[in-house]
């Protein structure tokens, strides 16, 4: 079993969560070149006894901005890793609000139960390039994660590693510089696509039947938004019903769709600015016509980095 070590909970007050959540690294004094322990060590790591609610868990990680949090029973030790992916899963399948995490993680569908900690963890002494690489190796297939587990040199929970975390050390490091959104982005004909007419429980069962995190929204040549794992999890806390329409429910989250945009000209390094202030892990890249052309991810820069070592190389 995995022990946790000494874990900063970042239990941030509500009205300060928002701030704390955005602040950005500070790698002035980091190692050459930069590893895990760098950015986690800023960011800190959210811990969800296993015996909490999904309802609770969500709460977590809305309140403190977090993506994933650690899992540990009432001994301290690591059940597994709770993620936003899950819970596109598990409000997609009609999941109770009152399930205790615990039988998610038991339920065979958790991204990162017990059982995978050791095939998706890192050490704080991984470099960033490696931690990139070992994350788009996880990128496809049934289990596409975008979060690595850290454990320490005696294999205890240190903390959570997101590709959203490295969009903010891309801009901390000023790295990939020169890169364009549309060379790392998905184009808009690969992209996953729902109808305003289609519903919450048809979006999200589209994005996991294909092992998506993004889906855009639109018909007619209009896209409207998109729908993401941190949008299933404000949903499934704000109890919104799987049965909503799609349009009906985006047009309602309206003055958040130019914020959810970039242009597909526009530097890789901006791209991952404006992820690491909205806390966001996708944007949709628009022409200069202001058409959607396509979805870049923190997992696309991760893939990025991974590609090419001299880029987050100091």
């Amino acid at each position: 079993m995995t022990a946790t070590a000494s874990v900063h909970v970042n239990w941030t007050p509500m009205e300060e969560a928002a701030e704390a959540g955005h602040r950005e690294l500070d790698l002035s004094h980091a190692h050459a070149p930069p590893v895990v322990g760098d950015v986690v060590g800023q960011r800190g790591t959210v811990v969800c006894l296993s015996r909490a609610s999904l309802s609770d868990a969500v709460d977590l990680l809305v309140v403190h901005d977090r993506t994933a949090a650690g899992v540990v029973d009432d001994e301290g030790t690591l059940q597994g890793v709770l993620t936003e992916n899950d819970m596109v899963l598990a409000y997609g399948g009609g999941l109770g609000a009152a399930t205790a995490v615990r039988s998610w993680l038991r339920s065979g569908f958790a991204r990162m139960p017990r059982a995978e900690v050791p095939e998706l963890s890192v050490r704080p002494s991984t470099t960033l390039l490696e931690a990139a690489a070992r994350m788009r190796s996880h990128a496809d297939g049934e289990t596409a994660c975008h979060h690595l587990v850290v454990l320490d040199e005696e294999g205890r929970f240190h903390g959570v590693l997101s590709s959203l975390d490295l969009a903010r050390a891309i801009c901390a490091l000023q790295t990939l510089r020169g890169a364009r959104v549309s060379e790392v982005m998905k184009p808009r004909r690969d992209s996953l696509w729902c109808g305003p007419g289609e519903t919450l429980a048809d979006a999200l069962r589209k994005m996991a039947a294909a092992h998506q995190n993004c889906a855009l929204v639109g018909g007619e040549g209009e896209v409207v938004g998109l729908v993401t794992p941190r949008d299933a999890l404000r949903a499934f806390g704000d109890h919104v019903p799987l049965e909503t329409q799609l349009g009906s429910w985006l047009r309602g989250l309206r003055s958040d769709w130019r914020g959810r945009q970039i242009g597909a000209d526009a530097q890789v390094a901006e791209a991952a600015g404006a992820m690491a202030a909205g806390s966001v892990h996708h944007l949709v890249a628009v022409s200069a016509e202001g058409e959607v052309v396509g979805v870049v991810s923190t997992l696309d820069l991760a893939r990025a980095i991974a590609a090419d070592e001299g880029m987050i190389v100091c």
